[in-house]
């Protein structure tokens, strides 16, 4: 929706209209001709913005336009004498704007400030700015490239997207920007929410940083293949959720957690690639949904040396004492084999289509009502026990008395 054009008002009334309120007009132009050079008299011919005075008079801050003929919005370091230091929450929320530039002496953009700002390009960023709110630059879905000053203390940015100032944290992608690989730059620990969300041109993605933010990768439509290093502890919610055609998911063997739909409506994906053993991967906690394998053909195992397929038996060794919920929600796994110090299974841990189950420790009947009622279950026995419910190893084999 473009944003509505408004007339001027008179000076008599704007006077009287801000008496009333407390608000600072949003004038042509300092000089008395409406033709300012846009550092100090709010933009001069393009149009006007709208300041608000601080309750102590020192500074102001913008809050949006009341008439602006351009689309290139220009934020000047001072108004009426005195420093522009903020952009309010929502100030910007339409899609004419085209390109940004904000001046020095601004150092807080609010929350949502161009949130929706459909058709921006460009933003550049001045020096002084220290703070930016959540959801900033939101939805703007043409952005290809953001540029902050050298000489900023807090933010810069990398290939044209905004990072903090240590580069630890990614910010904001820029969501038009041309690349269709994205890998992180050595030092990130932080992919913020909603960082990279609905960056259409990405086709491969690789991250070695600690923690992927909540709906990070979401909405990402042409991804491909992720590749997670061992660094990755931690996937948010809904980090990765409605990449469609997402086919190959590689994991580190540092991932401890993964969170709620991470990978729902992914139903593309046919490979997973682990790179841990099976014991580290019942250790994982899986929300939800956020399991990959819940629609993959194929996961794999690292042994060391070179990936595994898991076929269609999976044995969980004696390490392990606990299996988290849905760790391998959506395997092909006709046999299992649980070691025998598992004591408890989580949530839907295995497909509702396993066929047998081979238990190494005591009867449980805690552990059997996580399975399906179509499931059979066998319990170890090294002497012979022929009433059906016990197995033994015939080699490597499990095998009934």
């Amino acid at each position: 929706m473009k944003r509505k054009k408004f007339l001027a008002l008179g000076l008599a009334a704007i006077t009287a209209l801000f008496a009333a309120v407390g608000v600072v007009g949003c004038g042509d132009g300092g000089n008395g001709d409406g033709a300012g050079d846009g550092s100090g008299d709010g933009n001069g011919a393009q149009g006007s913005l709208e300041y608000i005075l601080s309750e102590d008079g020192t500074y102001y801050t913008v809050r949006g336009t009341e008439t602006y003929e351009s689309t290139d919005i220009v934020i000047p370091s001072d108004y009426q004498g005195k420093p522009v230091k903020e952009i309010s929450a929502h100030a910007f929320n339409n899609d004419d704007i085209t390109s940004i530039v904000i001046g020095d002496n601004v150092e807080i953009i609010g929350n949502d400030a161009f949130h929706d700002c459909y058709d921006l390009t460009s933003i550049v960023i001045g020096k002084g700015v220290t703070e930016i709110g959540v959801r900033a630059f939101m939805n703007c879905e043409a952005l290809t490239g953001i540029d902050v000053a050298e000489d900023n203390t807090a933010y810069k940015d990398i290939d044209g997207h905004l990072y903090t100032k240590d580069g630890k944290t990614l910010l904001q992608y820029s969501r038009n920007n041309t690349a269709t690989e994205y890998v992180s730059p050595e030092g990130l620990e932080t992919i913020a929410e909603e960082a990279v969300s609905g960056a259409d041109n990405l086709v491969t993605v690789q991250v070695n940083c600690n923690t992927i933010g909540k709906w990070a990768f979401s909405r990402c439509d042409n991804i491909t293949s992720v590749k997670l290093g061992d660094a990755v502890t931690e996937i948010g919610e809904e980090a990765f959720r409605s990449c469609g055609k997402l086919e190959k998911v590689e994991l580190g063997a540092g991932l401890k957690n993964v969170g709620r739909s991470a990978f729902y409506e992914t139903n593309g994906i046919t490979d997973v690639y682990y790179k841990g053993s099976v014991a580290d991967w019942c250790g994982i906690t899986f929300g939800s949904g956020a399991n990959p394998t819940r629609s993959a053909g194929n996961l794999y195992f690292y042994n060391g040396t070179e990936y595994e397929l898991l076929g269609d038996t999976l044995v969980i060794p004696d390490t392990v004492t606990e299996i988290k919920a849905y760790a391998f929600f959506g395997c092909s796994v006709a046999n299992l084999i649980i070691g025998k110090n598992v004591t408890a299974i989580g949530e839907s841990a295995f497909p509702y289509y396993s066929k047998n189950v081979y238990f190494k420790g005591e009867d449980s009947k805690e552990l059997e009502d996580r399975f399906s009622s179509l499931t059979k279950f066998f319990y170890y026995s090294e002497t012979p026990n022929y009433d059906g419910y016990h197995w033994y190893y015939q080699g490597d084999v499990p095998t009934i008395w």
